[in-house]
């Protein structure tokens, strides 16, 4: 039968020297190794660059900026004269609001006011002009009534003429402005809910919004919190998320800061952005001309290595 040999008593000397002393070579080898990652850590640290930025909401808006016509008055639409997305002219009449004079009427009415009241030669201007008798002004008809009288019993009398169609004609744009919506501006059309005859609006609802066109530029506005000011300066660079746009498909715009408001207003501050390449994206993709995007801005504020941070964040500087 073998016997049990116990290895702790044989060779224990050499045995302990194998196992209690690695080689020097390895020793040698790992400590490079160490000192080698250390070094690549410290200079990878050193050369990346980790900025600093500060988010805040941002508008891009058109310039000329859209212009909502807003209903003064409640309501029935009892004209429409355009449909969605059409392109409207500068004064061109929209809509007119349920009142009572007859619109077509009131608009007649005008243009003869106007007339007279313009007119270097009245007695010229009356000879021209087919006067009527059957409009329906509403609340304007004796006015009308006593300007016809007169023109028919004092034709000479051009002050008295001209006082009352001056009269009549600032009647005529309380009126409007009560009653009727006219864009001010050359552009596109959009309505909301109001879409056709006889619908309901309410006073100080939006019926539609004018798009000049072409917008010719965007004004880019970002609302930047109090706390957040302290290190926004001019000629900092900011690229722009935009919501509608995923910056994953269509990438980000870049911008610059050009302004920034002396005091807050609500607490923020409002900064004006210029945009360094207009709606191009740093995917070279052109977003479409909108009245209005918005987004998120992330403002660079500085650029710091790896290194810098840790070293600022044990040294408290």
């Amino acid at each position: 039968m073998p016997e049990n040999i116990d290895l702790t008593t044989v060779h224990s000397e050499e045995l302990q020297e194998i196992i209690g002393r690695p080689p020097r070579w390895v020793i040698r080898r790992g400590s490079a190794v160490v000192a080698g990652v250390v070094v690549l850590l410290l200079l990878g640290a050193s050369l990346i660059k980790y900025p600093a930025i500060v988010t805040a909401p941002v508008t891009l808006t058109s310039s000329p900026p859209p212009v909502k016509l807003v209903a003064a008055t409640a309501g029935h639409i009892t004209a429409l004269y355009i449909e969605d997305n059409e392109q409207v002219q500068e004064e061109q009449v929209i809509a007119v609001i349920d009142n009572p004079a007859v619109t077509r009427d009131m608009f007649y009415l005008k243009t003869i006011c106007t007339q007279l009241d313009t007119a270097m030669d009245p007695d010229h201007s009356i000879s021209r002009l087919a006067l009527r008798k059957d409009i329906q002004v509403a609340s304007l008809q004796a006015d009308y009534l006593a300007l016809l009288q007169t023109i028919a019993g004092q034709p000479g009398n051009h002050a008295a003429i001209r006082s009352m169609a001056s009269r009549i004609t600032a009647q005529l744009s309380i009126w409007e402005s009560r009653y009727v919506l006219r864009s001010p501006v050359k552009g596109i059309a959009s309505f909301f809910r109001i879409r056709e005859k006889n619908q309901y609006v309410t006073a100080g609802e939006t019926v539609c919004v004018i798009t000049p066109s072409p917008p010719l530029a965007y004004n880019v506005y970002l609302q930047l919190p109090r706390y957040k000011a302290g290190k926004v300066k001019a000629g900092q660079t900011a690229l722009i998320r935009l919501q509608e746009f995923p910056e994953g498909e269509f990438g980000r715009l870049k911008a610059t800061i050009g302004s920034l408001s002396h005091v807050p207003l609500d607490s923020s501050y409002t900064v004006v952005l210029t945009l360094k390449d207009g709606l191009r994206t740093t995917k070279q993709q052109e977003i479409p001309r909108r009245p209005e995007i918005a987004g998120t801005a992330d403002i660079i504020i500085e650029q710091k290595s790896i290194l810098q941070r840790i070293f600022e964040n044990i040294t408290g500087k």
